[in-house]
């Protein structure tokens, strides 16, 4: 495989990566694709790059959906655990750390037949739009992908 099949086209703008994110780690995938993909020309390389810069958008997006439910967790704790059982901010902020508290959130709970989960029900459905807006975005890109085999 000729080795210029790696560089990237000139006339394209780098994708930005988050201050978060790897640039190994993404160069690792564009290398992957494009040792997968093969790409001869400018054209089928830059489906090519199209292709690396929505991968990556797809992963970081499946990445980011449990940051999003666990930012909503300590309101869902306080929503759930004051609507059911009466408990106090400090309940909602301490039992996930302290087991003998947690046996008693878990206890009180289980008086209605509901466990803990129903929390990380009530921080998804605080969260529904934007982890709906995400999953459609990166189903959007992962169908919009054209590969040259597709041509």
């Amino acid at each position: 495989m000729a080795k210029d099949n790696f560089r990237r086209p000139t006339d394209l703008p780098l994708p930005p990566l988050l201050i978060s994110e790897s640039d190994e780690e993404f160069n690792a995938l564009r290398e992957a694709l494009y040792k997968e993909l093969r790409p001869i020309g400018i054209i089928e390389r830059m489906y090519v790059e199209e292709f690396v810069d929505l991968a990556w958008q797809i992963a970081r997006l499946k990445r980011c959906k449990a940051g999003v439910i666990n930012l909503a967790f300590h309101q869902a704790s306080k929503n759930i655990l004051w609507e059911l059982l009466e408990a106090g901010p400090d309940v909602a902020r301490d039992w996930i750390f302290y087991p003998k508290m947690g046996k008693q959130v878990e206890a009180g709970l289980a008086s209605y037949k509901l466990d803990s989960s129903i929390i990380i029900a009530e921080a998804i459905k605080a969260k529904a739009f934007e982890l709906a807006r995400s999953t459609l975005k990166s189903r959007t890109c992962r169908n919009s992908t054209v590969t040259r085999g597709a041509l």
